[in-house]
């Protein structure tokens, strides 16, 4: 999406769409990993069809996003689907999916009172002299057989514009509510699907032949020479290095420097069917 506001936007059946500058915070959520993230933004220009913007964070085109904004003048939040269709360093451009009716009434309303629009209701006709004399002599006959009529189709409609707006309102909130939680949803499916690591017990000695890489432990300087041995319990992460590992049985002295040695052990992976898992096992580290 371009960034200029003289470029229309078109839609799905090829009308062209208003698009105008808009510069209000933006905050868009990409599921990776199966974890939401959520990156800021601003927006530079709005249309029917999408949204431009610098992000402080990288999205990749194709990327389904969900985007919220507010909407200045008119004090309602936009929560929508998107997809990222052009990217390019931190500029992104963003196209709606799936908006519903009162959003693309709310976004409308909103670029053509930006762009100042002229409706169809608002063209000056430039009614001929007679024709705005009969239009005059009528009004006044009718305010003078009904004096209180102008009050009573005043208020009625302030009660059909309030009426009007809280509907919208109301629809708006019920959009925004229903957009957060189907992408709450789709968070935790990403969740409940994702692999689980897998981690086994193996009796010492088996994962001795498969050390790739030792470090012999050293005393502390000041420490007198001892000997011995310590026994470690270690976990094997699926990349080989040591993730976790307890002491057993030995002195203190010697556990610290064994602990400090076996931390830069490197092991192969140990395969089941293929896969890499964690390995639960013991080893013994000997001072001579």
């Amino acid at each position: 999406m371009s960034t200029s506001a003289s470029a229309p936007a078109v839609d799905h059946l090829g009308r062209r769409l208003p698009r105008c500058p808009l510069a209000v915070p933006v905050r868009v959520t990409v599921v990776r990993s199966g974890i939401p993230n959520a990156i800021p933004g601003r927006s530079l220009d709005l249309s029917e069809g999408g949204l431009a913007a610098v992000f402080a964070g990288e999205l990749a085109t194709g990327d389904p996003v969900g985007v919220e904004f507010l909407l200045p003048e008119m004090g309602l939040g936009l929560h929508a689907k998107a997809v990222v269709r052009h990217h390019a360093a931190l500029r992104c451009g963003l196209e709606f999916q799936s908006l519903s009716v009162e959003q693309r009434a709310m976004i409308r309303r909103w670029t053509h009172r930006a762009l100042a629009i002229p409706t169809p209701s608002t063209v000056d006709a430039r009614p001929t002299a007679a024709v705005q004399k009969a239009k005059i002599g009528r009004v006044v006959s009718i305010k003078a057989r009904f004096p209180a009529l102008p009050n009573f189709r005043s208020r009625r409609f302030l009660a059909s514009a309030a009426s009007v707006l809280a509907l919208f309102a109301l629809l708006s909130w019920w959009q925004w509510q229903r957009g957060w939680q189907e992408l709450e949803a789709e968070v935790v499916s990403a969740q409940s699907t994702a692999p689980k690591t897998q981690r086994i017990t193996l009796p010492p000695g088996v994962m001795e032949p498969m050390l790739l890489s030792k470090v012999d432990p050293e005393l502390p300087q000041g420490t007198r020479k001892a000997s011995g041995a310590v026994l470690l319990r270690i976990v094997v992460g699926q990349d080989g290095t040591i993730i976790d590992q307890h002491p057993v049985s030995g002195s203190d002295a010697l556990v610290r420097a064994a602990m400090d040695a076996v931390k830069y052990w490197r092991f192969q992976p140990y395969r089941i069917n293929g896969r890499a898992v964690e390995v639960d096992t013991t080893v013994t580290v000997e001072f001579q």
